[in-house]
């Protein structure tokens, strides 16, 4: 029950990442009237390093004064890539009614990596801009 209260933001990623993966390609494959090219791996991306950032986030705040911040960080991306490979296999599925892709999974894999190599930078602005809003005691994400 710890782990699920410690995880709770990387789980509910997790779940939405597992959802719209299984969402029929046709549901999607309009964004309005409105044509974005290689939109499909712009959301690839952006949710691997949304669910990554989130993951590493989570491990250091569980796991933080037992694993060096680079050592979880390794640990989440290949979490996330191993991931992202699972759903493009579960998409290879013929009744999933999805295509697999291979670009998809470098997608995914290239926001898990932006999302490691980011995330001092990010944490450190997203620190500043709450501390603008709010006087926290804390730094609020690390």
């Amino acid at each position: 029950m710890i782990f699920i209260i410690s995880f709770w933001k990387t789980i509910t990623c997790a779940i939405v990442v597992l959802i719209l993966s299984a969402i029929s390609g046709e549901t999607v494959s309009k964004f309005g009237d409105f044509y974005i090219p290689y939109f499909d791996k712009i959301v690839h991306f952006s949710m691997y390093f949304t669910f990554t950032f989130l993951m590493i986030n989570d491990f250091i705040r569980s796991y933080g004064t037992t694993y060096s911040i680079r050592q979880i960080m390794y640990i989440c991306v290949i979490i996330a890539v191993v991931y992202g490979g699972s759903m493009e296999f579960i998409q290879s599925i013929p009744k999933i009614h999805r295509s697999s892709d291979f670009v998809d999974f470098l997608a995914n894999t290239a926001g898990a990596f932006m999302a490691m190599i980011t995330y001092k930078p990010l944490i450190q602005i997203i620190n500043q801009l709450v501390a603008l809003v709010i006087k926290p005691t804390k730094n609020y994400f690390l």
